[in-house]
């Protein structure tokens, strides 16, 4: 027979659940946190790093715009959508097949580089550039020989785009080296090398195409500690500025502007017009000793006195207009 719990046996035994659970409860929060880590994929670039290197590609991106834009005659658009660290194996299987891969190294620092363009937007850009209407291919296929040499030229210059974008932070020279279509022979580093890859992402005509940069670590690394260690980002921002400052403000002081001196107005009907001739005069409706606007573009900024200055006509300045053109800003003696 089973034996039966008495009332005080009962509320023992819930007294004794409660104060486990709580106790549980308590041990739960004083965890620590933890994170998950792929010793796969080590995440070797700081956020520092990765915010500078934002920063270059995304300048980057806005020049390659302007160029492509130019170059294929309407309006194209550069994003970037994302700095990745992959391993390169990861990197090369998700190239295309045929491809549009060019591989390019580095003068001033070791090591070799990838970019890889959409094979669908390097046709596009030759048929426009060989007088087509730049439509895009129904399917994807190889790039012939002449294709090769005038896409090659087309890297060469976002490659010189691409050094220029660096040069704000710190100096590279990139060469252009070969020209691939199967990702197997794009082999700059070995299968479980970290690479840095910028996803970028361009726009023609409502259609977008991938544009891929990868730097393997080995390759980004030396690049990037200066980085970190000049912290040269709003240094060179900070020199950029002053510099636009200067220029802008040689460029206007050197300007050349129109300076006209109304010396007065009347009203004459059309007969009247016609019938002028030698010798007849004009009443105007200033008088000599009143002084006359003077008009600098197509507005008047000034006040003075019409005169002469040996055998020449000249202008004194007297007064400073504002810009409901009525009152004296600031009054100057008459020299």
């Amino acid at each position: 027979m089973a034996e039966v719990l008495s009332q005080e046996e009962i509320d023992a035994l819930l007294k004794n659940v409660s104060s486990g659970k709580l106790k549980q409860e308590e041990s739960d929060t004083d965890k620590e946190t933890t994170y998950l880590y792929d010793f796969k994929h080590p995440n070797r670039v700081s956020k520092d790093q990765l915010r500078n290197l934002r920063t270059i590609h995304e300048s980057f991106s806005r020049t390659l715009a302007t160029y492509l834009t130019t170059l294929l005659r309407t309006i194209v658009d550069v994003n970037l959508l994302s700095i990745d660290q992959v391993t390169f194996l990861e990197f090369t299987m998700a190239m295309s097949n045929p491809g549009c891969i060019w591989i390019y190294k580095l003068e001033n620092y070791e090591g070799k580089g990838v970019i890889e363009i959409s094979p669908d937007l390097m046709l596009l850009t030759i048929e426009r550039l060989f007088g087509g209407e730049g439509k895009q291919s129904e399917e994807t296929r190889p790039l012939s020989m002449i294709e090769q040499n005038a896409a090659g030229k087309i890297i060469e210059k976002i490659l010189s785009i691409y050094d220029d974008a660096w040069a704000k932070a710190t100096p590279i020279k990139t060469q252009l080296v070969t020209f691939e279509q199967n990702p197997q022979f794009a082999q700059v580093a070995p299968a479980s090398e970290t690479a840095v890859v910028m996803f970028l992402e361009i726009s023609v005509r409502n259609t977008t195409f991938p544009m891929n940069i990868c730097f393997p670590y080995y390759v980004l690394d030396p690049i990037i500690q200066k980085l970190a260690a000049d912290n040269w980002l709003g240094l060179s921002l900070m020199q950029k500025t002053e510099e636009d400052r200067y220029k802008a403000e040689y460029s206007l002081k050197h300007s050349e502007v129109m300076l006209q001196v109304c010396l007065g107005e009347t009203t004459i009907s059309i007969q009247e017009l016609l019938d002028l001739g030698v010798d007849d005069v004009l009443i105007l409706d200033s008088k000599i000793d009143k002084p006359l606007k003077v008009v600098v573009g197509e507005k008047p900024r000034f006040l003075g006195l019409v005169g002469k200055s040996g055998k020449r006509m000249a202008l004194r300045i007297d007064d400073i207009l504002t810009e409901d053109e009525s009152m004296p800003l600031q009054k100057h003696s008459s020299a």
